[in-house]
């Protein structure tokens, strides 16, 4: 109970739900959107190809890192649980990025830079003019590379 009141009372949570809320509102609409990326064709290609006991690179190649047909397998290649699974990632990118943030930015510089730096990520990441819109490595790959500048600042 003193958590929930504490959360109540804290503008970093309520910030970082407004922002997560424009993120899921920008993305929302790539949801219900017809295929029309042609690399979102041969990730389903490649997914299937594996679900179906492929051996990646070598009985279907691509150029990308395998987490993003193991994901395309896992999912049947369905693009609106894939691009839904983009959005969850992209949640989590927000809130592991807010750690960050609170990382690199000391308490006086505090509250305004991480204020900002969470808007503008939420805003650019969640807008389709950077692949916001597709099931893409990009989108997949942020969240363990910010985890994993997260460890770099740490040691």
């Amino acid at each position: 109970m003193r958590l929930i009141k504490r959360l109540e009372k804290s503008y970093e949570f309520w910030f970082i739900v407004a922002s997560s809320f424009l993120f899921f509102l920008l993305r929302l609409p790539s949801l219900f959107e017809p295929y029309w990326y042609g690399d979102e064709g041969i990730y389903q290609a490649v997914g299937l190809i594996i679900r179906h006991g492929g051996v990646l690179y070598k009985d279907a190649f691509d150029n990308k890192p395998p987490l993003l047909y193991i994901l395309y397998a896992l999912f049947n290649s369905d693009q609106f649980a894939l691009r839904f699974v983009s959005l969850l990632f992209g949640l989590f990118s927000i809130y592991i990025f807010y750690i960050l943030a609170k990382k690199l930015f000391s308490e006086k510089q505090g509250g305004k830079a991480v204020f900002l730096a969470i808007g503008f990520f939420a805003l650019f990441f969640g807008l389709p003019i950077i692949e916001g819109n597709i099931a893409n490595a990009e989108n997949f790959m942020i969240l363990p590379i910010i985890g994993a500048a997260i460890l770099v600042v740490k040691s």
